[in-house]
């Protein structure tokens, strides 16, 4: 065996390719992330607001959603600013002057009391201040039995508010559909109970009594 500088060379071998990052040498998109958050922020835990992204068994393109949302890139008034600057930025909730990213996710009167409706049925903290509160948030506590299935359940609470939120100022925008604080518990609690059965495979994903409810 010779040595080139460092590096051993072995007779008799061919060159093989190995992923440095993985002990294995072989490539994976975990070592590929962890190499990336370790030279980019070096020994720091990750965000939380990827927990809350990628962890929740929900649909892809609400995870993208969440995605862009956690990027500040969702085409809100404020956003779109950029470049039609002469359109109304109010808010299509509640006719405040601005439509940001903060101001539609957490500080909207109207977004405020949906979430404080989705916190008296489900029993989870959902009264937010800041994005960094949002991504924050513990969805696997709950009032109700913590087992594992039920805490699985719960982490789609946060995609779930964000996601009607969402689909709601696009109605009111492109459809002119006035806002009901009882059609956006009735659209979150239809998203909690489809990927809830998808999750548990049960007869009925629900909340009563303030607690979220799985039977089958």
């Amino acid at each position: 065996m010779d040595r080139i500088g460092s590096l051993r060379v072995r007779e008799g071998s061919s060159d093989q390719l190995r992923w440095q990052p993985n002990t294995a040498g072989t490539f994976s998109v975990k070592s590929a992330y962890e190499w990336w958050r370790f030279t980019r922020s070096g020994s720091l835990p990750p965000s939380p607001r990827y927990s809350q992204i990628w962890r929740p068994k929900v649909p892809l393109k609400i995870k993208v959603f969440m995605w862009f949302l956690s990027l500040e890139r969702l085409v809100t008034r404020a956003y779109r600013a950029r470049w039609a600057p002469n359109d109304s930025m109010a808010c299509p909730l509640c006719a405040e002057p601005l439509e940001t990213v903060l101001h539609l996710f957490c500080t909207c009167p109207v977004t405020k009391e949906f979430w404080e409706e989705v916190g008296a049925q489900t029993g989870f903290r959902t009264s937010f201040t800041s994005l960094e509160e949002l991504w924050a948030a513990q969805p696997g506590r709950t009032n109700s039995t913590n087992n594992s299935l039920e805490a699985m359940i719960a982490r789609t609470i946060i995609p779930a508010g964000t996601w009607t939120i969402w689909r709601t100022r696009n109605e009111a925008i492109f459809r002119g559909a006035r806002v009901y604080k009882e059609n956006m518990w009735d659209m979150f609690r239809g998203c909690i109970r489809d990927w809830g059965r998808f999750i548990a495979k049960a007869e009925e994903v629900d909340f009563r009594g303030g607690r979220l409810c799985v039977t089958g």
